[in-house]
């Protein structure tokens, strides 16, 4: 029996993390920081649940940069700190930081600002595996004839990095 979306999602339901996918198989990790439990469920089997613990700290999951300038706006007002207090501390030039925090935002941060912007905020950004959407589920199904001619490509890809990297 082959892996499709509604698998995928039912190991996803079930609290794990994929990992890896083959065309029978489906490898999950514990969604849990420091634990490094990795199950390998075979097409059709039966997924068991896992625990998704209470974040130590509070966590606010977004999706888009909307959510993200509200959440940062709201940070800095709790703080009493003016934008342009925000900016200088930052080291932003002035006004740049207006242009992504008001409502309808003329300006979307690049990843490093935004990054600047968080630090200065005292706000960490986590990068945390989380549940792949159906679009992506429904992909991966569809390519899994394709992993081994990619697999092999892997090395070439990283050698051409190093290459790469050396040069800069």
């Amino acid at each position: 029996m082959s892996v499709d979306p509604d698998f995928l999602r039912s190991v996803q339901d079930a609290g794990w993390l994929i990992r890896n996918v083959r065309e029978q198989e489906v490898f999950g990790m514990c969604p849990r920081a420091g634990c490094d439990v990795v199950l390998e469920f075979r097409a059709g089997d039966n997924v068991p649940a896992t625990c998704r613990p209470a974040p130590e700290v509070k966590e606010v999951v977004v999706r888009n940069f909307d959510e993200v300038r509200v959440h940062l706006r709201e940070k800095r007002m709790r703080l009493c700190l003016t934008i342009s207090e925000t900016e200088e501390t930052a080291g932003m030039a002035v006004d740049y930081m207006a242009k992504f925090e008001k409502d309808k935002p003329s300006k979307i941060p690049n990843a490093q600002t935004f990054l600047e912007w968080c630090q200065v905020m005292g706000i960490e950004v986590v990068l945390r595996d989380g549940d792949l959407p159906a679009q992506t589920l429904s992909k991966i199904t569809q390519t899994r004839h394709m992993v081994k001619p990619r697999r092999k490509m892997h090395p070439y890809h990283v050698a051409r990095r190093q290459v790469l990297a050396k040069k800069r």
